[in-house]
């Protein structure tokens, strides 16, 4: 479903109230709210009373979860919870506003193993190399062509962990962007990460097979 920044923060009121991490606000005040109101009801998720129609229990709910989760993560521009039923909610700018999805931890897998093929890779059986220091500048300076994914770990009381993710030299690389370091790590590592982060658990290769290398 495709809702306006309006109507997800509607949502969000309708559900119980309050913000939704790594979401910006996108108009408040009664004339926002009034608007919200009235295009949610043209989508068929209030009636004309104001009450939560079958249809709308869907994306209400998904967005309640999405704000009563305690553990959200970053990819580029996707937004996602990782909920108490292991469930993920999942938004992405849209035309018109954000896409609102509700998927299991694989499937989000799938998505971005296909967005960003270096999570496809495999490498050596080996650790991490050492976190080194690098700044910004000298990082951005020796990035080949190529997908980057930027990503962000949130939980409440504690400040974003934002690591940008790619590939050099047939190797994975991790920035931490908030204190300045880089290291090197098989490029399986950074797939097993990314599905540690959004709630994967057990054999990632077992579970979606033929998209990975090793």
């Amino acid at each position: 479903m495709i809702v306006t920044g309006s109507e997800l923060l509607g949502l969000s009121q309708i559900s119980g109230g309050g913000p939704l991490p790594g979401i910006p606000v996108d108009g408040s005040g009664v004339e926002a709210a009034t608007a919200a109101l009235a295009s949610l009801t043209t989508k068929g998720v209030v009636d004309q009373a104001g009450k939560l129609t079958d249809f709308g229990v869907l994306p209400t709910m998904a967005v309640q979860h999405y704000r009563e989760a305690r553990k959200h993560v970053v990819f580029n521009e996707l937004r996602a919870s990782v909920n108490r039923d292991g469930a993920l909610t999942v938004l992405q700018p849209a035309e018109g506003g954000w896409s609102l999805t509700r998927m299991a931890a694989v499937a989000l897998m799938v998505v971005l193993l296909e967005a960003y093929p270096f999570l496809r890779g495999g490498g050596p059986d080996a650790e991490p190399g050492p976190w080194e220091v690098l700044n910004a500048g000298d990082w951005a300076a020796g990035r080949a062509s190529g997908s980057l994914l930027v990503t962000a770990l949130m939980s409440p009381g504690r400040s974003p962990q934002v690591v940008a993710l790619d590939e050099r030299a047939g190797m994975g690389f991790e920035y931490d962007v908030s204190r300045g370091r880089a290291r090197v790590t098989p490029l399986w590592r950074l797939r097993h990460k990314v599905a540690d982060m959004v709630g994967c658990q057990g054999s990632i290769e077992k579970k979606i097979g033929g998209l990975v290398h090793g």
